[in-house]
């Protein structure tokens, strides 16, 4: 009131103190009152920031799995057309070979050869099951499975059609990991994939090395290492969607990580991959050990 009406008595020396005093007090009071507005702007100015975030990378999250939803299924659309497609034709092929595995005069080395296509007929028509089964209807089996046995095995059916540029595989099983329950046929898959990959990524002389151990009491892992050409930061995004490869045209589906993936899910677990270019790769596929009590 004083500032507005200058023409105001001025007040005595002790009134015009308290006075003083007074406004000091009111603009103490006033100012911690604007210190907390503003602390409460800022919390509030933080707290929607963060809720943005988190909203921004669930929205982001929820695409990434609605693209992937729609990729299987368009996956899972093909591998359902191709089974109906080739599947009449492997079973008469079958049928008609063993019409003739049935005639007593055949050559045994005939005989032989007959037998081995049977044997790969029936292989194909296995792994056409199993994609529908995995893609289509989430079903697996549960084996016991010896690891070094199993892995062993692959190792050395594939040794002859590795490149001549993998000069060695090694195997390393850890302890933990002698028996696992699941699906072998999966896992088989899976790791024949790896396992290709890796000696098609050599150059100049290398080595795969396969490791098998435990994550943890539930969770299992198989690690497929190589020295090869690497894969770079952007493509690795990327090698796990249905019909990306890296290979020449024509010399790969672009399915084989991405029914990895797949398998991944069904299986309890995930598949990972570092890389570098130059450097080489590491792919391990995580699985859940659903043996009795684990599952």
């Amino acid at each position: 009131d004083y500032i507005r009406n200058p023409y105001m008595k001025y007040p005595e020396e002790k009134s015009s103190a308290e006075f003083i005093g007074n406004i000091m007090v009111i603009f103490r009071k006033n100012q911690e009152e604007i210190r907390r507005d503003i602390a409460k702007r800022d919390e509030f100015i933080r707290w929607l920031t963060e809720e943005v975030n988190r909203c921004s990378y669930e929205l982001n999250r929820k695409n990434k799995e609605l693209i992937e939803k729609e990729k299987n299924i368009a996956l899972g659309h093909l591998v359902a057309t191709l089974a109906h497609k080739l599947g009449t034709p492997l079973n008469s092929i079958s049928g008609h070979i063993q019409l003739i595995l049935a005639n007593n005069k055949l050559d045994y080395d005939i005989s032989k050869r007959l037998n081995i296509v049977n044997q790969e007929i029936g292989r194909i028509e296995k792994v056409i099951r199993q994609a529908l089964d995995v893609l289509i209807l989430d079903r697996y089996k549960t084996e016991r499975i010896n690891v070094k046995e199993f892995l062993s095995q692959i190792v050395d059916f594939l040794i002859p059609s590795l490149s001549k540029e993998a000069e060695s595989v090694e195997l390393i099983i850890a302890p933990d990991i002698s028996d696992v329950y699941s699906d072998p046929d999966m896992l088989r898959e899976v790791v024949i994939n790896l396992i290709s990959n890796a000696s098609e990524a050599i150059e100049n002389k290398g080595f795969i090395r396969v490791i098998a151990d435990r994550k943890d009491d539930d969770i299992c892992y198989i690690k497929v290492i190589d020295n090869g050409v690497g894969i770079s930061g952007e493509l690795k995004e990327k090698i796990f969607e249905p019909f990306f490869t890296t290979k020449h045209k024509g010399k790969a589906s672009g399915l084989g990580l991405a029914f990895c993936k797949e398998i991944a899910r069904v299986l309890g677990g995930s598949i990972e991959v570092e890389s570098a270019v130059g450097k080489g790769s590491v792919f391990t596929f995580f699985f859940k050990d659903r043996r009795e009590g684990k599952i």
